[in-house]
């Protein structure tokens, strides 16, 4: 099968799972709400995100937080700012003795996958969500209604997670530090979708094709990036928000 037939199969794929889901309450990215005081955060930006002296990007940097690393927001500052198409705003924060202001933007309040030895969203699912209860061969519920399903068709497999109660941003972090750690041609540093595109990029030396695609539905919306092998193979992540929960799938097509 040629790259032209496999991509055919795969936008096949693709619209067939987005027209199974129902979207409803779709919060925007633009609106991203702002984490609750106390809650407990991990850092998504696989370069860390800089501790600055004031709630502002241009501000005194104090430190530079790691990914994955575990904060608790001291306070939410209502100051929005627009990195690589993240929308947030500001969270007080004391990391190693110094108190200061991150971009939310790059936070999650799911814990961050390790990025050595992190397979799949159903291996993710299985270490940081809790003890799953499996509903059927495909899919295994987890505690406060998240649930995982495995997706298979003709010449694709993948995962699909929902998750309730996070932002739309949280999904993509999530989907793209775990593409990231495996051979699927993402850095972990992909810009959130803005429009759609089409280009060649290079990873590792060798020459991927990338896709992105907003699918707009009214006042719904989906997300994905789809990145193709040299040899052929695709890999894909999209993220939607639907009834109060935000859908991360990733697949791929051979």
């Amino acid at each position: 099968m040629n790259i032209y037939a496999r991509g055919l199969i795969m936008k096949k794929i693709f619209l067939l799972l987005f027209a199974c889901l129902i979207y409803t309450g779709l919060t925007a990215l633009a609106e991203a709400q702002s984490f609750k005081n106390d809650s407990t955060v991990y850092v998504f930006s696989v370069s860390g995100i800089n501790l600055r002296e004031e709630p502002s990007t241009t501000s005194k940097v104090l430190e530079l937080v790691p990914y994955g690393t575990k904060l608790t927001v001291l306070e939410t500052i209502n100051k929005p700012q627009e990195v690589d198409n993240f929308k947030g705003s500001f969270a007080k924060v004391t990391y190693r003795g110094k108190t200061g202001y991150l971009f939310d933007g790059f936070l999650s309040s799911l814990p961050a996958p390790d990025l050595k030895k992190q397979g799949n969203l159903d291996s993710y699912a299985a270490k940081y969500l809790g003890k799953g209860k499996k509903k059927s061969g495909t899919v295994t519920a987890y505690p406060d209604n998240i649930v995982h399903e495995i997706i298979q068709a003709e010449g694709y497999y993948g995962h699909k997670l929902s998750v309730p109660g996070i932002r739309l941003s949280e999904g993509f972090l999530l989907l793209r530090a775990i593409a990231s750690s495996m051979n699927t041609g993402f850095t972990g540093k992909e810009a959130f979708p803005a429009k759609n595109a089409t280009c060649d990029e290079k990873y590792k030396g060798k020459k991927f094709q990338v896709e992105v695609k907003i699918n707009k539905n009214g006042s719904a919306a989906s997300y994905e990036i789809t990145k193709t092998h040299p040899d052929g193979h695709l890999f894909m992540i999209s993220v939607e928000q639907s009834g109060g929960k935000v859908i991360m799938t990733a697949g791929s097509a051979d």
